[in-house]
């Protein structure tokens, strides 16, 4: 009786201590799962860092997107008064040519109108950054892409054009300013040579009254009045121009003013490459003046269609 509780004891013990040996964690062997178990867990909070941090710099590189495309529809809006003060130029510059009655520079208000600022951004990149990441049609994404940087390096290049432009204007304007003064003052000495020589065979004759009388007017107003180039021309050249017509059909002579009737037209010729001058960049700065209002108003659009455009959640948005 004392043997078989015993006995029973032993086998008892032994498989105590094989269930203690055969201990698991979640069916894992306990020794084994004392090594695995840490792993895992610091790979898992690895990892779980690494997702976190990713997803802080998504959301951080759509945060700066955002802000890259708000400043760039500012400064679009922000740069409009500057367009405004060089179209106002432009079409002030115009008028003034066609209302001048002077050969003289007539001039013009430069306006810097801030574009390069914009290209100072990097625009072509940031744009193509910024389209990339938002939702819609590549093809409408891709016009709107277009239409920014095409149009600002259009108004950025056309601000130097105007500048050239000008200078080319002022600089021929000087040119028949000099040759009309010159051409003037030829005029005068050869009609003092015709009258001189034309009184020596027909004194008293109406090509010298009547010359007389142009001359003493005109610079009897010369004396209390600018005259002006068109003045110049209706109240002295052009009369003049009619008696020396009078003359060569009518006179012998006509050989004695043959010179003073080419010194008039001399003058005329001058004029007209000033009147062609004039209405050349009259029409210069009207096309300038609409190809800037119609490129703004194409960034004004663009600036509109990109508030609607949303981005694109974190999770596909690109660097």
């Amino acid at each position: 009786m004392i043997d078989s509780i015993s006995n029973n004891l032993i086998t008892k013990t032994d498989l105590i201590e094989k269930v203690v040996d055969k201990k698991t964690i979640w069916g894992i062997d306990y020794d084994f799962a004392t090594i695995l178990i840490p792993v895992i867990v610091t790979l898992f909070v690895f990892l779980m860092g690494q997702f976190i941090s990713w997803i802080k710099s998504k959301s951080e590189r759509r945060n700066e997107l955002k802000s890259i495309k708000t400043t760039i529809e500012q400064w679009i809006i922000l740069i409009k008064p500057t367009i405004e003060t060089q179209i106002n130029g432009l079409n002030e510059f115009a008028e003034a040519l066609k209302n001048t009655e002077e050969i003289h520079p007539e001039r013009f208000k430069t306006s810097s109108m801030l574009v390069s600022k914009l290209q100072q951004l990097g625009l072509r990149d940031l744009i193509d950054t910024i389209m990339v990441n938002l939702k819609g049609k590549e093809e409408e994404k891709a016009k709107l892409l277009f239409n920014i940087v095409s149009q600002v390096e259009f108004l950025s290049k056309i601000e130097s054009h105007l500048i050239s432009n000008y200078e080319n204007f002022k600089s021929y304007t000087l040119e028949l300013m000099e040759e009309w003064n010159k051409a003037f003052r030829e005029l005068f000495h050869e009609m003092n040579e015709a009258t001189y020589q034309i009184t020596q065979v027909e004194a008293g004759c109406d090509f010298l009254l009547e010359k007389n009388k142009i001359a003493n007017n005109f610079l009897t107003d010369s004396q209390g009045q600018t005259q002006t180039t068109k003045k110049t021309l209706d109240t002295f050249i052009y009369p003049l121009e009619i008696e020396v017509n009078k003359f060569l059909k009518t006179s012998d002579n006509k050989h004695l003013i043959l010179n003073l009737a080419y010194k008039i037209d001399n003058l005329k010729i001058i004029n007209k490459k000033w009147e062609e001058h004039k209405k050349g960049h009259i029409l210069l700065a009207n096309d300038f003046s609409n190809k800037i209002e119609d490129v703004y108003s194409v960034l004004e659009d663009v600036v509109k269609k990109l508030k609607i455009y949303k981005f694109n959640n974190i999770f596909k948005i690109k660097n």
